[in-house]
């Protein structure tokens, strides 16, 4: 009896070595699959965020390249404008009295996109300030545009 009770107890611990090497077989198989799907989600992020760094990037260099334009139609503008008032008009190119107070009002509102640099916009925004002041005085008539950043004109 003794013999058939050592057999059971040894029959046990075979079994519950068993049961923990399956145990232990699926919990490594588990952390592997875990490990996978974690790779493979840390992979999907870099992609999508370099996608992301990729667009950043091409519209900070339109936003560059607007305000660059921007910039270079002021001065034309305001070169126009310097000329005109040097120069009397000609007879034979005509112009509407009402189509330049329309564009220097709209051209001389300063563009927002100086979030880049904090310094040139303060300086952007004062020089336009003082180019806005100086052109506003030449045509009484003309309503003073509010000097805000944030608003995008478009002409029609």
């Amino acid at each position: 009896m003794a013999k058939l009770d050592n057999r059971r107890v040894l029959c046990a611990k075979v079994l519950m070595k068993v049961k923990r090497a399956k145990v232990t077989e699926d919990a490594r198989i588990i952390a592997e699959q875990d490990a996978a799907a974690q790779k493979y989600a840390a992979h999907v992020m870099q992609e999508k965020y370099e996608e992301a760094m990729s667009l950043l990037t091409q519209m900070e260099e339109r936003a560059v390249m607007a305000e660059t334009m921007l910039e270079a139609t002021l001065q034309y503008q305001s070169g126009q404008g310097k000329a005109m008032q040097q120069t009397p008009e000609s007879p034979r190119t005509p112009r509407s009295g009402l189509d330049s107070p329309v564009r220097r009002g709209l051209l001389s509102i300063p563009f927002g996109l100086g979030w880049r640099d904090k310094n040139k916009r303060t300086k952007a925004r004062t020089n336009d300030e003082q180019n806005a002041s100086t052109e506003l005085n030449d045509d009484v008539n003309a309503p003073k545009p509010t000097l805000n950043p944030c608003h995008f004109f478009i002409p029609a």
